[in-house]
């Protein structure tokens, strides 16, 4: 596990490292009806390449992953968070960031897909509205 937080319906951000990548989770005050004990999870890369490859990347590279998963106070799991929530992947990189995608797990195909992110100064941002594993993935040269 990278880190785990309580956040509440004020709000909150719980943040972490996970290999070369720097993780973020930002929750805006109102988002949640029910406090939320939130993780970042750091998964074992190779294995991440792996199923990443398996999915039909593989003109690309795994860089960095991560998962995020909220429960409730009773330990009772969620699989949504009411409102979506904000993950934020800083790559520690000293390549560009050019072709940069990110790509999440869907449990129901068994396969990695392309998702919507918007490129900030040195990473990538993305919403989501329930638990995602995630991988940020590079174009091989």
């Amino acid at each position: 596990m990278v880190t785990s937080k309580t956040i509440t319906g004020s709000g909150g951000m719980l943040s972490g490292t996970s290999g070369r990548a720097g993780l973020t989770l930002r929750v805006k005050s109102g988002a949640l009806t029910e406090p939320l004990q939130f993780r970042l999870l750091k998964p074992n890369i190779a294995s991440l390449r792996r199923a990443v490859s398996r999915s039909g990347f593989r003109r690309y590279h795994t860089v960095a992953g991560a998962a995020v998963d909220a429960s409730r106070t009773s330990g009772e799991a969620v699989d949504t968070f009411g409102s979506p929530v904000t993950v934020t992947i800083k790559l520690k990189l000293s390549s560009s960031m050019r072709g940069a995608i990110v790509v999440r797990y869907d449990p129901g195909s068994g396969k990695f897909t392309k998702v919507k992110s918007k490129r900030v100064k040195g990473g990538l941002v993305l919403e989501t509205g329930k638990p995602v594993a995630l991988a940020v993935l590079l174009p091989t040269s």
